[in-house]
């Protein structure tokens, strides 16, 4: 037996002691990123869970700060002072600069939501830059995704609801925030490299899509097609759309004939596809949303050419064009609110991002085929969606901001 001193045995047991410890943080970064994914995703959007989103997100901000300790300080500034993130400060800063100018208190509640998800953005940031956390935060979206589109259709296909919303109080929302869990999964996230998880994986997917067809949202569909056609032109991410394509036609097969509940879901998204298409192909007034979006754009136009550079204050498009609802365009939105100029400043953090991440020439990394999958779907849906003031998109960016940093910077191999 060999001879151990006492010192070779205390040597051991700080090595386990010290192993013991790093696991104990590694959990508690993950579950306190899940935290703030999760609840970022599926509360907060109705009055009802709103008091369990506020006390999930501030528990697992905290979990978080504690388990980093002062290294968050150091990536506070790396944050503040990224050349990836450069032009959102500026958009910031132009933001609550527009309060001098905004003729309403509302514009107030507008600046500071967004100072709000810039302040969570630091830890995604965080946690894509320093800990190798992406493909986690990314799981945890489409996970989060499939559990948002399950609750939908467990609760609201047998309600009689023309248009299912779950837990997201509108449907288009609902379809949006689940077609960025589609663009993660298309991209690579999963749970995890077993043929078992694979499969089951594959299985929340087509859920996924089923909640997006329930919801009827047009946006939703165009999401998808996005999703799917930007996944087709990167090379990595074709067999797994290719497997999707083909479990898609095989559950319609199944679900539309035998499932008589949900074939009225799937006529009535059908129905609304194709009143859009024919509206946009021969500028016939054959939809109402689509005549009253057509009016918002008109409207939202005039109002950027009274005020094309300074704009009006976030939220003003509802009370200046008499409308008493936001722009439903994110660019109109935007334009009315901080001007032309506030567009640009704002579309600057996406384009950054695509640009990086492509020149970066990295296509098998999850990170890389998310931007090339998440950034063009983003861009088509903002023109019929406002998603400045949605959290997911912005932290999404921030993360992926993060993890183009740390290429950048040699921070992260």
């Amino acid at each position: 037996m060999p001879h151990v001193t006492v010192s070779d045995s205390a040597t051991a047991n700080d090595r386990g002691n010290a192993r013991a410890g790093g696991q104990l943080l590694s959990a508690a970064i993950r579950a306190s990123l899940a935290g703030v994914v999760l609840s970022v995703m599926l509360l907060g959007f109705v009055s009802e869970t709103q008091p369990l989103f506020y006390a999930v997100l501030g528990l697992s901000l905290l979990v978080y700060l504690m388990a980093r300790g002062r290294a968050i300080l150091s990536t506070a500034v790396q944050y503040l002072s990224s050349s990836t993130m450069v032009w959102r400060w500026v958009f910031l800063a132009w933001a609550v600069a527009s309060l001098l100018w905004a003729s309403r208190a509302n514009s107030l509640g507008r600046v500071t939501t967004l100072l709000e998800i810039h302040a969570v953005g630091l830890v995604l940031y965080d946690s894509a830059r320093h800990l190798r956390a992406t493909r986690w935060v990314l799981a945890l979206v489409f996970v989060g995704a499939a559990v948002g589109a399950s609750h939908a259709m467990l609760t609201g296909l047998n309600s009689g609801a023309a248009r299912l919303e779950g837990l997201y109080s509108n449907p288009n929302v609902l379809a949006v925030t689940l077609v960025m869990g589609l663009a993660a999964f298309n991209a690579g996230a999963g749970l995890g490299r077993s043929r078992l998880a694979r499969t089951v994986a594959h299985s929340l997917a087509i859920v996924i899509l089923a909640g997006i067809i329930a919801t009827a949202s047009v946006k939703g569909v165009v999401g998808v097609l996005c999703v799917w056609g930007a996944g087709l032109l990167v090379w990595h991410t074709r067999r797994r759309i290719a497997i999707q394509l083909a479990s898609v036609a095989a559950a319609t097969l199944l679900l539309v004939p035998l499932g008589t509940t949900f074939q009225t879901y799937w006529e009535r998204a059908l129905q609304r596809v194709s009143a859009a298409a024919f509206a946009v192909s021969s500028q016939a007034g054959v939809s109402y949303s689509l005549v009253e979006r057509e009016r918002f754009v008109r409207k939202g136009l005039s109002l950027i050419a009274e005020s094309p550079w300074a704009g009006n204050g976030l939220g003003s498009f509802s009370w200046l064009s008499g409308e008493g609802t936001y722009a439903h365009s994110n660019p109109i939105e935007m334009g009315v609110a901080l001007g032309v100029a506030g567009i640009a400043l704002y579309y600057l953090l996406h384009a950054v991002v695509l640009y990086r991440g492509v020149s970066l020439r990295l296509h098998r990394v999850l990170a890389v085929r998310f931007a090339m999958l998440f950034v063009p779907t983003l861009l088509v849906l903002d023109l019929a969606v406002v998603s400045y003031a949605m959290k997911l998109p912005t932290l999404l960016l921030i993360m992926s901001a993060g993890w183009i940093d740390a290429q950048l910077g040699g921070d992260v191999p």
